[in-house]
């Protein structure tokens, strides 16, 4: 499995029957939203373990929104869940902790509570 396989699931919403009458803004907002303990134990989250409940791995996300960071300087994503991040930071490689450094400095990566 990969952090991708997820996205195999969706589909594309059928739009052919919407008429739009003016031009609609929309502002999308990178973040997170990872319930800590909420339907699976914590170590269960981050590793993407017990997947007869939700298919969900933490460390996975994370890793993936770091590398889409790192090559698109264009892309921001805000984190909320330090709990989560914190395990992960400290698994984390002196090289991959300075990119973090650099992303959140470039203001792509920004941390709110939550």
């Amino acid at each position: 499995a990969t952090p991708r396989d997820h996205l195999k699931s969706f589909t594309k919403p059928n739009l052919s029957s919407v008429k739009a009458t003016k031009p609609l803004d929309i502002h999308v907002i990178a973040h997170t939203h990872d319930d800590v303990g909420w339907l699976k134990t914590v170590d269960e989250y981050f590793y993407g373990a017990n997947t007869t409940i939700q298919n969900a791995g933490v460390q996975y996300i994370i890793d993936e929104v770091i590398t889409e960071l790192a090559m698109n300087p264009d892309r921001k994503f805000i984190y909320v869940e330090i709990a989560f991040f914190m395990r992960w930071w400290r698994e984390q490689s002196d090289d991959v902790q300075a990119l973090v450094k650099k992303l959140v400095s470039n203001q792509q990566l920004e941390f709110i509570n939550g």
